[in-house]
């Protein structure tokens, strides 16, 4: 409801009432856009990898290299892709960080060892049906985590275990 008002100093005022007509569109147009932000940043947090994507996920820098083979306690070198430990029960060696292509060979392979390792935040791909993206061998004390092993690309876990 409009009403106008004589001043002195203005020569008129024009105020508009409002009892309420438009309060609850009000409020559900400010309940929508609070809504819309807080989804918007919930999804510009979630990385979402798709398993038969070709590029590494991003979540981690990966370095490419070529696949790991690892006989013996003897060959936990840098040279074997270690990136750090001792291989004692408190420091085990590390595996991490790789991209691996497992078109040629097992991406990681691990043969005859008892010294502890830990494989994380690998990615490890391609394997088609003749290779896999980590396999182990007559291995103990080993701890695979955080990997990112696509379905869509046949790249598999095999164990053969004591």
């Amino acid at each position: 409801m409009l009403m106008e008002e004589k001043d002195e100093s203005r020569p008129y005022i024009c105020k508009c009432r409002d009892k309420g007509k438009n309060n609850g569109i009000k409020r559900i147009g400010l309940i929508v856009l609070i809504g819309a932000i807080v989804l918007i940043l919930c999804l510009s947090a979630i990385s979402i990898v798709n398993p038969n994507s070709k590029t590494s996920p991003s979540k981690y820098t990966y370095i490419s290299r070529g696949p790991i083979l690892i006989d013996g306690d003897a060959a936990f070198t840098p040279a074997n892709g270690v990136t750090g430990g001792s291989g004692a029960p408190g420091d085990p060696y590390i595996i991490n960080n790789w991209d691996i292509q497992a078109s040629t060979a097992h991406a990681i392979e691990i043969l005859n060892t008892s010294a502890y390792f830990v494989i994380r935040n690998c990615y490890l791909h391609d394997g088609g049906v003749n290779y896999n993206g980590i396999s182990f061998y007559n291995v103990q004390n080993g701890i695979i985590e955080y990997n990112v092993i696509p379905n869509g690309s046949d790249a598999k876990l095999i164990f053969h275990l004591k």
